[in-house]
């Protein structure tokens, strides 16, 4: 082998190993992207789990102040958040005969109607939230 071909092949080699490691890089950035994308459905499911759970305890069913039954057709339209009538707002806590409905993760943020994703809002909190998310109406220092 001669030197031009030896310098030849070793330009083809290095043009390898390069190409090699554009694609490792690129592998590493896919993985991590994929990674980022389960931490932020995982942390979503578990807002909407908590928020659930909130909206649970907010419902005291021995508590004057709330009916014991929920109307069954107000239930089925509006879900847990206008079934009892009175109830505590999710964010200040105060008792109110009118809640509004709130998206935890705002439906302009591509949240849903399903009842996980509601809670029952005073008109205060619930105009002062908008479309923040939960995290953002935290960091405003939105919850009391």
């Amino acid at each position: 082998m001669n030197r031009e071909q030896a310098d030849v092949t070793a330009k083809a080699m290095q043009i390898v190993q390069d190409e090699i490691a554009e694609i490792d890089r690129s592998i590493v950035t896919n993985m991590k992207q994929v990674q980022e994308r389960i931490d932020r459905d995982h942390l979503l499911k578990e807002r909407r789990r908590h928020m659930s759970r909130l909206l649970q305890m907010l419902t005291p069913e021995e508590d004057a102040a709330a009916p014991q039954q929920p109307d069954e057709r107000t239930y089925r339209r509006y879900g847990p958040v206008k079934a009892f009538g009175a109830q505590r707002c999710a964010y200040c806590l105060t008792w109110t005969d009118n809640p509004h409905r709130d998206h935890v993760v705002p439906f302009s943020k591509g949240g849903s109607d399903s009842p996980d994703n509601l809670v029952p809002a005073c008109a205060s909190c619930n105009s002062k939230k908008h479309a923040m998310t939960l995290l953002e109406f935290v960091a405003i220092g939105g919850i009391a």
